[in-house]
C-alpha cells in the first residue's frame, strides 16, 4: 500500500469524503482548513528545531513526528482535489522531476554549500495538470 492509499484509508475511515477522480468542483473553505493544519504541523516542526537552535536538548523524534504530520496532511490536500490515482500519478511527477535533478539527466547535480540539491540548468518542473487532468491543457 503507498503512502497515498494509507491517507485514503484514514480519510475514508475518518468519514473524510473524496473524489474518485480529479475535479474542479471544489469546496474552497474545507481546502483552506486543510492547508491551515498544515500550517500548525510546520509550526510543531519549527518548534522542534527551535529547541535546539536554543541550545536545549534537540528532539529529534517531534522533529521526525512534525515532519511526517505535514507530509500526511498535504497528501491529504492532493487526494481532495485529485482523488487517490490522480494524487499518485502527479506524486509520479513529482518524483521523476525531483530525480532528475540528481541522476544526470540534466547533467552534473547541483548542491549549495549547505548541502541542499538544486535545480540544473535546463530542468524541466512536472506537468501536474498533465499528470492529474490528461494532456488537455496546460
Amino acid at each position: 500500500m503507498s503512502n497515498i492509499q494509507e491517507v485514503a484509508k484514514f480519510m475514508k475511515l475518518g468519514e473524510q469524503k473524496f473524489p474518485e477522480a480529479p475535479t474542479a468542483i471544489l469546496n474552497w473553505e474545507e481546502l483552506e482548513g486543510i492547508v491551515d493544519k498544515m500550517g500548525e504541523e510546520v509550526a510543531e516542526t519549527s518548534e522542534a528545531l527551535l529547541f535546539h537552535v536554543r541550545g536545549d536538548k534537540p528532539n529529534a523524534a517531534r522533529m521526525i513526528d512534525g515532519a511526517i504530520d505535514t507530509a500526511y496532511v498535504a497528501l491529504s490536500l492532493a487526494i481532495k482535489i485529485a482523488g487517490v490515482e490522480g494524487a499518485q500519478r502527479a506524486w509520479d511527477e513529482v518524483s521523476k522531476a525531483n530525480l532528475s535533478k540528481v541522476d544526470g539527466t540534466y547533467g552534473p547535480k547541483v548542491i549549495d554549500e549547505n548541502g541542499v540539491v538544486k535545480k540544473p540548468e535546463g530542468f524541466k518542473h512536472p506537468n501536474i495538470y498533465n499528470a492529474v487532468f490528461g494532456k488537455q491543457g496546460k
